[in-house]
């Protein structure tokens, strides 16, 4: 078996060429898109099982997953960063675009790519194994060449629109005035909390991670969103439960998990602020769930 890998700043690549091999990957720091150059390989990751061909990638959640092939076959696996993933896609869309919700609604389930007839996904990954091959290269003579080459923005890039569709749909060429350095740090924050919201997210965490002032954080959220960070946070928070409630199954999930999984450690605060949002109980969605089943 013949493996290749390079690390950078926020990548872990490594292109593995070989005949009946088995790996497991257990990473919680990174999520992974594998490319297939040849052979068969079958993907396993929780219950799902999925094959990967030839120029077909598959992205895989941030968990356990295992890659097994019975014959000659080669592939290459990107780790990377989800927010680093997210900042790319904002430099490449107009202000109007939005991300995801949260980690779950698009990374947290596998998905193959590309999509059937998706001609413009399949280049992209062609293209993308490109500059990953020109990325071992430079890699081989100095790393220093990949920063000054922007290399590894260009294979952040790709993904983007490898991942997130509707990024193809704009023209390119649009002009938005420069954000300032407050709403630049808003993007990053935003991203940052959408990342996070099964953790506590105290004011004092969001101005480290924004590298600014209470006053300026809040500032920052009135003028462009018009609520306080802790109101934005909370409507998220409502915003995921009410989308985990709707599309999970009853037999596995309960109320309390749902509510851990959106931020709360009190139920009983959850079943409230769910009430005051959608005007019924968090019960009331997941038996609606159970009864359409």
């Amino acid at each position: 078996m013949l493996e290749t890998s390079v690390a950078t700043k926020s990548l872990k690549i490594a292109s593995i060429i070989g005949s009946n091999f088995k790996f497991k990957i257990n990473d919680q720091n990174y999520h992974y898109f594998l490319f297939g150059h040849g052979g068969h390989l079958i993907v396993e990751v929780d219950s799902n099982i999925c094959l990967l061909q030839s120029n077909k990638g598959v992205l895989l959640p941030r968990s356990s997953w295992q890659l097994l092939s019975e014959e000659s076959s080669s592939f290459t696996s990107i780790g990377f960063m989800p927010l680093h993933l997210i900042t790319a896609a904002r430099t490449l869309a107009p202000p109007v675009w939005t991300p995801p919700l949260n980690q779950d609604s698009f990374l947290g389930s596998l998905l193959k790519k590309p999509a059937q007839g998706d001609q413009d996904c399949a280049e992209l990954i062609k293209s993308t194994l490109s500059m990953i091959v020109a990325l071992v290269e430079l890699t081989r003579e100095d790393n220093e060449l990949l920063d000054s080459v922007g290399l590894e923005q260009d294979l952040y890039n790709a993904m983007a629109l490898i991942v997130f569709d509707d990024l193809r749909n704009f023209e390119f060429g649009w002009h938005r005035d420069e954000p300032d350095e407050v709403d630049r740090r808003l993007y990053s924050i935003l991203d940052f909390i959408r990342f996070n919201l099964d953790r506590e997210l105290p004011i004092s965490l969001l101005q480290a991670q924004a590298n600014c002032s209470r006053r300026s954080l809040e500032y920052a959220f009135k003028k462009q969103i018009g609520c306080t960070p802790l109101q934005w946070i909370r409507r998220e928070r409502m915003a995921l439960a009410l989308a985990k409630l709707e599309t999970s199954d009853p037999t596995n999930s309960t109320v309390k998990d749902i509510a851990a999984s959106c931020g709360y450690k009190s139920l009983s605060r959850f079943y409230i602020d769910f009430r005051s949002t959608y005007g019924c109980t968090p019960y009331d969605i997941l038996r609606l769930t159970d009864e359409g089943s």
